[in-house]
């Protein structure tokens, strides 16, 4: 005999039969059905050999629900026409400001239906560029499961062309991305001449002085250590402490262009950017380089800085993880 909760899914032939019915076997609809309805056919023998074939009437295939998970990003991202990565207010007339967090999580809403909060390593400023930002979300309890694996793949089908989500992993409950970070590491590409190559170009800033890389290096070595980074910063800079440890900031010369890299356990707003406009004053001649903590220089251009990498536990600011740092985006 049929289980009693399948007795009403069988045919009408089927129950008026005088012969006793057993399920011998159960076959769903492909499982890459797109429909949400399946239809289950059970295949029946009656005691005198005779199959009969019977339809259990459909049921909804919903999508799995999981509990509450925290995922961490990496990212990367062209700054040029972004207006930094910070979500902020529409301008008024209701047009929305495009910032990196607030087209992120617009994305994230499409794919998990329920509004979503992106928590990024730190702020680039609005020009500044991303080779491997770290961002952090937590999924809510009842959304429709997606594997880590797709998420990058469905959130870059929805991103515009200069937003790519390069990795997705699941983390722990209390890992934070600017929180638990121990350092940072910043690149500026400043290109020696008089133009700047079309695409290239999209991520250098352009000098037409000559520079005097020796000074630039001697003024780097003074500003390396732990001190208070207040005027090197821009207004905006988080209102804590403005004590920062710079554990590296030095020139590489790549033919026309120089490399600077700088790394430390956090920057203050601007911070990166007037370092190496004291760099370039130094190199002008304009200051001594022993005068370079005493004597920020201007903020340089926006367009030149990339933040490289974030590091997190086991990575430190020991010379050992900052092995990788500085390479170019492009090999001029």
């Amino acid at each position: 005999m049929l289980p009693p909760e399948n007795a009403w899914a069988l045919s009408h032939q089927t129950q008026r039969s005088a012969h006793p019915v057993r399920r011998t076997n159960v076959h769903d609809s492909p499982a890459n059905d797109d429909s949400p309805w399946r239809l289950r056919k059970i295949s029946l023998t009656t005691s005198g050999g005779a199959g009969v074939a019977a339809t259990i009437a459909p049921t909804i295939a919903r999508p799995p629900i999981i509990v509450s998970v925290r995922l961490k990003l990496e990212l990367a991202y062209l700054g040029t026409f972004f207006e930094g990565w910070q979500l902020q207010a529409d301008r008024a007339g209701g047009e929305p400001v495009r910032t990196v967090q607030g087209l992120l999580e617009i994305s994230l809403k499409e794919i998990f239906r329920t509004e979503i909060r992106v928590h990024g390593s730190g702020r680039t400023d609005s020009g500044v560029h991303a080779d491997a930002q770290v961002a952090h979300f937590d999924v809510p309890e009842g959304a429709p499961l997606l594997p880590s694996r797709k998420i990058p793949r469905a959130l870059n089908s929805r991103l515009p062309w200069d937003a790519r989500v390069l990795s997705v992993s699941e983390a722990k409950s209390d890992f934070h991305a600017r929180h638990s970070a121990t350092g940072k590491v910043y690149v500026y590409r400043l290109r020696r001449g008089d133009t700047l190559h079309p695409h290239r170009g999209l991520v250098e800033a352009l000098a037409g002085e000559p520079l005097d890389v020796a000074a630039m290096r001697a003024a780097a070595a003074t500003l390396v250590g732990r001190r208070d980074f207040a005027p090197f910063s821009l207004t905006g800079s988080d209102p804590g402490t403005t004590v920062r440890t710079l554990a590296r900031l030095d020139v590489a010369e790549r033919g026309t262009l120089l490399v600077i890299t700088a790394a430390g356990d956090g920057f203050l707003r601007g911070m990166v950017r007037r370092l190496v406009g004291t760099l370039r004053d130094a190199g002008r001649g304009r200051i001594r380089p022993e005068e370079a903590v005493l004597k920020p220089g201007p903020t340089a251009e926006a367009r030149g800085l990339t933040l490289e990498r974030v590091l997190y536990p086991p990575e430190d600011l020991a010379e050992r993880s900052l092995a990788r740092a500085g390479a170019p985006v492009s090999s001029g």
